[in-house]
C-alpha cells in the first residue's frame, strides 16, 4: 500500500510466505526515498522461531556494521485477536528484548484489521486495545516508554500517517540486539536478551524431556521385571519418541550457540542456494510454457493430441499444478491445454517474483549502504504481532 505497487496475482492454493528479508522502495513527499523492509515472522509453518531470529539477527547486524541506523520500529497487531498468550506472548517478549527499553520511544504500535470487524465488535475491539495499552505485560511498559499507538486501517491514509510520523521524527535508533552482537565480546545469539527468551524455553523443554526420559526408563524396567509385555512395548515406543525430541532440542540449542561468523557464512550460502533453486525452477517452467504455447498453435486434427503434464515440485510460495478437465474429446483437450497455459503463465510470474525476492535479500544491505553516499540513511523496522514479522523502511 505504501509503495503503491500492485498486489501479487491470486493463484489457487498459493501460500503466503515471506522467504527472507526483502525491500520495497518509494519516493516520499518530504523529498527522501523510503525503503520498506519485510522479513519472515515467528510461528512460521515451515521454519522454527530460532531460525527466524537467526535471520533477523543476521540482517540487523549486517546493517549495523555498515552504519545503517533505524528510523523507527512498527509493531503490527491484529485487533481481532481476542487474547495474547502462549507463542504470541513469547513473540512479543522477543520483540521487546530485541528492541530494548532504550528504544521504546521509536516504536509505533499499530493495530490492524479494523475494517474486518462487524459493527457490533467495535466496542470490544476498543476495550482490547485499552487493555493492551495499560497491561504492563503487553504494551503498557512500551507505552510508558513513549511508544505511539496508532490504528492501521484500510486505505493509504493511515499508512501515510505512520510513515509521515517516522519521517518527521527522523530518529537514529540502534536496537539492543545490534549493539550486543557488535560488541568486542562478539555475543552469540543465545547470549543476547532476545535470544535468551527462546534459549531459556529450549533449556526448560530439554530439562523436562530428560526428566520424562528417566521416568520412562524406570517404568520400562519395572514392566520388564514384572513381565508386562504389552506395557513394555508401549513404553519403548514412548521412550523412542521422547529420545528423538531430546536430540532435536539439542540440535536447536547448538544452533543458538554458533558464533556470529558462522551465522553470516550460513545465511550468505543460503541466499545463493535459494536463488539457484528458483532460477532452475523458472527455467523449467519457461520450457513447459513454451511447450504448451506450441501445442496451442493450429496444426490440423487434434484427435490424437496428448499433452503430458509433469508438475513442478512445490517450493515454498509456489504452487503445484495438476491437470484437470475433460480429456475425452478434442475440444476438451484444447480447453484443458488453455487452462494449463494460463495456470503455467501465472506460476511463471510467481516464480519470477520469488526470484526477485531472493535477489532483493542480497541487495538490501548494499542498497542501504550505497544510499549513504547521497545522504545519511535511516531504516524503519516493524515487527508484526503474533507473527512477529520484521518489516523495514530506509528513508534517505
Amino acid at each position: 500500500m505504501a509503495a503503491n505497487t500492485p498486489p501479487p496475482p491470486k493463484i489457487a492454493q498459493l501460500e503466503s510466505c515471506t522467504l527472507g528479508v526483502i525491500v520495497a522502495s518509494f519516493h516520499h513527499k518530504c523529498g527522501k526515498t523510503v525503503h520498506l523492509i519485510d522479513t519472515p515472522g515467528f510461528n512460521d509453518t515451515h521454519r522454527t522461531d530460532g531460525e527466524i531470529l537467526h535471520e533477523l539477527a543476521f540482517w540487523l547486524l549486517k546493517s549495523y556494521t555498515h552504519d545503517i541506523r533505524l528510523s523507527g520500529v512498527v509493531y503490527l497487531h491484529s485487533i481481532s485477536d481476542n487474547r495474547i498468550q502462549g507463542s504470541a506472548l513469547r513473540a512479543l517478549n522477543i520483540f521487546k528484548n530485541l528492541v530494548g527499553k532504550e528504544n521504546y520511544h521509536g516504536v509505533i504500535l499499530a493495530t490492524t484489521m479494523w475494517d474486518k470487524l462487524d459493527d457490533d465488535d467495535y466496542d470490544s475491539a476498543r476495550a482490547r486495545q485499552k487493555e493492551l495499552m495499560t497491561n504492563l505485560n503487553f504494551w503498557g511498559d512500551m507505552k510508558q516508554g513513549r511508544s505511539q499507538v496508532m490504528a492501521l486501517r484500510a486505505g493509504r491514509t493511515s499508512v501515510e500517517e505512520i510513515v509521515n510520523h517516522i519521517a518527521t521524527e527522523d530518529k537514529r535508533l540502534s536496537l539492543r540486539i545490534q549493539c550486543q552482537m557488535s560488541e568486542p565480546e562478539n555475543y552469540h545469539i543465545h547470549e543476547t536478551d532476545a535470544g535468551k527468551v527462546l534459549y531459556k524455553e529450549l533449556y526448560e523443554e530439554k530439562r523436562n524431556m530428560e526428566q520424562k526420559l528417566n521416568d520412562l526408563r524406570k517404568q520400562l524396567g519395572a514392566a520388564v521385571d514384572n513381565h508386562h509385555i504389552q506395557k513394555a512395548r508401549e513404553l519403548r515406543k514412548q521412550l523412542l519418541e521422547v529420545s528423538e525430541s531430546v536430540m532435536a532440542n539439542k540440535v536447536l540449542m547448538k544452533e543458538f550457540e554458533k558464533p556470529t561468523t558462522e551465522l553470516n557464512e550460513y545465511f550468505e550460502k543460503q541466499v545463493k542456494r535459494d536463488l539457484q533453486k528458483v532460477k532452475m525452477m523458472t527455467a523449467a517452467n519457461s520450457k513447459r510454457l513454451g511447450e504448451l504455447e506450441r501445442e496451442m498453435k493450429p496444426r490440423g486434427a487434434v484427435a490424437s493430441l496428448d499433452v503430458p503434464h509433469n508438475p513442478i515440485k512445490r517450493y515454498r510460495s509456489m504452487v503445484t499444478l495438476k491437470p484437470q478437465g475433460d480429456c475425452l474429446n478434442p475440444e476438451g483437450k484444447r480447453d484443458e491445454i488453455r487452462r494449463h497455459l494460463e495456470w503455467q503463465k501465472q506460476e511463471l510470474e510467481m516464480l519470477r517474483q520469488t526470484e526477485q525476492e531472493i535477489i532483493d535479500r542480497k541487495k538490501t544491505i548494499s542498497l542501504a549502504k550505497m544510499s549513504l553516499g547521497v545522504s545519511q540513511g535511516s531504516l524503519i523496522t516493524g515487527i508484526v504481532g503474533t507473527l512477529a514479522t520484521v518489516a523495514g523502511c530506509c528513508i534517505m
